[in-house]
């Protein structure tokens, strides 16, 4: 089944197989940061390929956040003490 284009040009909201989603997911990619479009195409409810997708992103995304900031935790501790024994 191909993907028609409406009047303006857009992709149809909805296919009914969740391919016009996807579609514009892969076509979006080069222009959104990847927490916006985890937040207009979480669906909880949904199995699907893009879902999946967005659980593995967040969960690299946490991830990476909770190391760094255990790396600034570090760095705010060696910094008191390297302004505690400055003279």
């Amino acid at each position: 089944m191909p993907l028609q284009l409406g009047r303006s040009g857009e992709k149809p909201e909805n296919s009914g197989d969740g391919r016009a989603a996807r579609v514009r997911c892969r076509e979006d990619s080069g222009r959104e940061i990847a927490g916006w479009r985890i937040i207009r195409h979480w669906d909880i409810n949904s199995g699907s390929e893009l879902q999946l997708s967005l659980e593995r992103k967040t969960y690299l995304i946490s991830t990476v956040l909770a190391y760094l900031m255990g790396f600034q935790l570090f760095s705010f501790f060696l910094f008191v003490y390297t302004a505690d024994h400055l003279h």
